[in-house]
């Protein structure tokens, strides 16, 4: 964008628009421009790269002279066509304008418009077409904030995308994705998230579990979610047809995750947690070797006895055996790039407890 532009852009609600010039109108904004350098004993590269801008140049090679060098007179000021259109308005605006009528703003988006027009409200709404909003308090893009920031390289723009271009084996090239690229900036990969600042405002101390690691989070949440949906599948489809039997089979599901069952789960997500542990710090002697927990209470003194609980008990005063073998921890450590569920990795274990019911 040229300076112009950037300056028009800013903080106007814009009732026209700049459009670029006829090709024979650019090449002689450029000459001139060029003369003006020669003026002042500064000839610009471009004049050596491109020395005949004659009416066979082509506007995609003219446009880059112009943005390269910042020709404003390249671009000119035109009205824009101004509209008024009825468009409907979005599920969002519909539930809110429900909601502040105390009607009930649930459903999909059809029933939600045969509410309104069935209490006199309307559906649609009036908005402006060709008038341009200003820049301010609006998104950069990703683009826009590496370009500023320097990360990308404005005359091979065309390499790039948001998330990268792919070499022969399929394989995203880093240095090619705006996402990555930001992504690896340390105020980005630093920041906090929603839940975080909120919980910090709020005094709540957040220790978030490794992504699409699901057997490591909270007190083996996931083997209990697993659990009730492998009780509720089992229910043959015909006796479960209906919403009234739908939430009487979730809620019998979800009562069925007993507390000495959850235990049993908390002990499960535990021995994973061990197991990790001992892996990274090298306890491990063969692959195939079962964990000891009192091998990480000799490595580590400084490990919480609440936080290594296990069953009430404690890995410095208890002889526990996890019986994770570290194949199955090498299998887990591989990155899954979606959520998963315990069923996913651990169903013969959901499996053995459902058999105990």
């Amino acid at each position: 964008m040229l300076p112009c532009e950037r300056k028009f852009h800013k903080d106007v609600e814009r009732t026209e628009k700049y459009v670029w010039k006829s090709p024979k109108e650019i090449r002689r904004a450029i000459m001139s421009a060029f003369s003006k350098y020669k003026n002042d004993n500064i000839l610009p590269a471009a004049d050596h790269e491109y020395p005949a801008i004659t009416s066979r140049t082509k506007m995609a090679l003219l446009k880059s002279i112009v943005y390269k060098y910042e020709v404003d007179a390249a671009k000119k000021k035109v009205a824009c066509e101004i509209k008024e259109t009825q468009v409907d308005m979005s599920k969002q605006q519909l539930e809110s304008m429900l909601l502040s009528e105390s009607l009930p703003y649930k459903g999909t988006t059809t029933r939600l418009q045969n509410r309104c027009r069935n209490n006199g409200l309307p559906v649609k709404k009036t908005v402006k077409t060709g008038v341009m909003l200003p820049w301010m308090g609006q998104t950069k893009g990703l683009q826009q904030i590496l370009l500023e920031r320097g990360k990308v390289n404005m005359d091979e723009i065309s390499k790039y995308s948001e998330r990268g271009k792919k070499d022969r084996n399929g394989k995203i090239i880093e240095s090619t994705s705006y996402q990555l690229i930001l992504g690896a900036c340390l105020d980005y990969k630093n920041e906090k998230s929603i839940l975080e600042a909120i919980a910090e405002r709020t005094g709540v101390l957040i220790k978030p579990t490794p992504k699409y690691h699901c057997e490591l989070a909270g007190e083996g949440i996931e083997y209990s979610w697993g659990f009730a949906k492998l009780r509720y599948r089992r229910v043959p489809l015909e006796e479960r047809n209906s919403a009234v039997k739908f939430r009487a089979f979730v809620a019998e599901a979800l009562d069925a995750v007993s507390k000495d069952r959850m235990r049993r789960f908390s002990r499960r997500a535990r021995l994973y947690v061990c197991s990790y542990y001992v892996k990274h710090h090298g306890l491990d002697k063969t692959e195939d070797e079962v964990i000891n927990a009192e091998e990480v209470a000799e490595v580590d003194a400084n490990i919480s006895r609440n936080s290594a609980a296990v069953d009430g008990g404690s890995l410095h005063n208890k002889s526990v055996n996890i019986k994770i073998e570290l194949k199955d921890i090498a299998r887990m450590i591989k990155s899954f790039r979606s959520h998963r569920c315990s069923l996913d990795f651990d169903g013969a274990f959901i499996e053995r407890e459902s058999q105990k019911m």
